[in-house]
């Protein structure tokens, strides 16, 4: 098994480059200028505007592409930049989460040529941070966020602004890393994606073992098609398992519910964390005061049975996936250059 930890701050937004390459979506409507004759190939411009919305923050990425008659789409380019904290954070002040992506838009505008704003399709998909929150919540933050997004020029769609499901972020991955790597029409080289979010965590790959196909739980199978042909998909997102909702779940394992003085700030006790250090933490909008326990016992032994005991048996294991190649996204990435692992690309 080869273990590949991809750098994502490209790959977070490139996930919905799938709907680009499978004509699906918004980016169906996207119209192509020409840009380039030479002898019968003639090459085009089109951009396109992705938010990827994140639990932690919101990120925008503005793409470039060119569209050859001879030899297709291929990515000229890539614009990036993030805002803290995650839409989800903005439950209680919706039109805040709208005024949070505003210098991202007037980014895109200085990015894309005036004369294509119209023609430029935006998207912006929400993940497991907005479908963590009560529905009544969540609807009011992209309401809010639908709202804002409406005053700029870009071309937009009735579902342009919406929550993916967990199951889609894993299949749009998972079209991405194999579209990237020239595998989308070799299922036996397709590789397996790990995406780690805040929120929740998903893998994706396509089987080739017959004994998988009849084994898998038949709701994490998707029948598709992969560049025109037919084809099968293991999906599965594990939500609140992303790096921030297990560690909540993790540290709250150990505690009792104790409040602060004012009330206002939960406080959590954990074998995770030595006794002498005590830290404030924002997750979903919400602050806690994190800290070792009262005993003074802490230990990674204990830390890792707490985590252990967290996962149990939520997780389905897939043969298969053990025996293909692995690529690993986002959070994997991220905690894999804190450790040492890698270095930063």
């Amino acid at each position: 098994m080869q273990f590949t930890i991809l750098s994502t701050p490209v790959l977070g937004g490139l996930l919905l480059l799938a709907c680009t390459v499978t004509q699906i979506g918004p980016f169906s409507a996207m119209k192509k200028e020409v840009e380039l004759q030479d002898g019968d190939e003639v090459v085009r411009r089109s951009y396109a505007i992705v938010f990827d919305g994140g639990s932690t923050g919101t990120r925008i990425h503005v793409f470039t592409f060119l569209n050859s008659t001879e030899t297709g789409m291929t990515l000229l380019d890539e614009y990036f930049q993030e805002v803290k904290p995650g839409l989800s954070s903005y439950a209680e002040s919706p039109s805040k989460a709208a005024s949070s992506i505003v210098p991202l838009l007037e980014k895109a505008k200085t990015v894309i040529p005036a004369e294509r704003w119209s023609t430029t399709p935006l998207t912006l998909k929400a993940t497991a941070g907005l479908r963590l929150l009560p529905a009544h919540s969540a609807d009011a933050i992209l309401d809010e966020v639908n709202k804002k997004i409406k005053y700029y020029p870009f071309h937009l769609m009735n579902d342009s602004v919406s929550i993916m499901n967990g199951e889609d972020e894993g299949l749009f991955a998972w079209y991405t890393v194999n579209f990237l790597l020239g595998h989308l029409n070799n299922a036996s080289h397709s590789v397996v994606t790990l995406d780690l979010g805040g929120g929740s965590t998903q893998i994706t790959f396509q089987p080739v073992s017959l004994e998988t196909l009849v084994s898998i739980p038949k709701e994490d199978l998707v029948k598709l098609k992969i560049q025109e042909n037919p084809g099968y998909l293991y999906s599965h997102s594990y939500l609140g398992n992303g790096l921030m909702s297990a560690r909540l779940s993790i540290l709250q394992s150990s505690s009792s519910g104790e409040k602060s003085s004012d009330e206002k700030t939960e406080i959590l006790h954990s074998p995770c964390i030595h006794p002498l250090i005590q830290k404030s933490w924002q997750h979903g909008g919400i602050e806690y005061l994190v800290m070792g326990l009262r005993s003074g016992k802490y230990s990674f032994d204990a830390c890792y049975d707490r985590a252990k005991k967290f996962i149990g048996n939520k997780i389905y294991g897939v043969k298969e996936a053990s025996k293909r190649q692995l690529y690993a996204m986002s959070y994997y990435y991220d905690r894999a250059v804190d450790s040492g692992l890698i270095g930063k690309v």
